[in-house]
């Protein structure tokens, strides 16, 4: 079924419960397509969200293809990697080498990054100041 909600309009898999055992699986549709527009084979391919890509073959944890409040994302353990800036990836299609690769990028950025632009305490400008002094003498 198509429907409306507060949220804008999604797809549900078989029947309201009246009597509260359960709800039947939703999810949103995607907001570049019209809810007219959807046939049984794109909510099909809607509802296989979450989808499992496999295990990482490093770490050998889950790596699941999703849509989350701030876009397409593909998650790791504990961490997530938006995927929106990825114009070639689509989270319905993403197989689990490309998934893999991803991570495997940001995870090596993120490496690189560390220890750039920290700020350093006042501690630390003090005593460089007092070193710079010492050194001037």
């Amino acid at each position: 079924y198509v429907k409306s909600g507060p949220y804008g309009p999604y797809i549900q898999l078989g029947e309201d419960d009246e009597k509260g055992k359960g709800k039947p699986k939703r999810v949103s549709i995607p907001d570049d397509m019209d809810p007219k527009d959807v046939d049984l084979e794109k909510a099909l391919k809607y509802l296989e969200i979450p989808r499992e890509l496999g295990e990482h073959p490093e770490t050998g944890e889950k790596i699941i293809a999703s849509i989350g409040p701030y876009g397409p994302y593909v998650k790791h353990g504990k961490k997530f990697q938006s995927l929106k800036k990825y114009e070639d990836v689509n989270v319905y299609d993403i197989e689990l080498d490309k998934a893999v690769k991803i991570i495997n990028e940001n995870k090596d950025k993120k490496k690189t990054a560390k220890g750039k632009g920290k700020k350093k305490s006042k501690k630390t400008k003090i005593a460089e100041k007092k070193q710079q002094k010492k050194n001037k003498k």
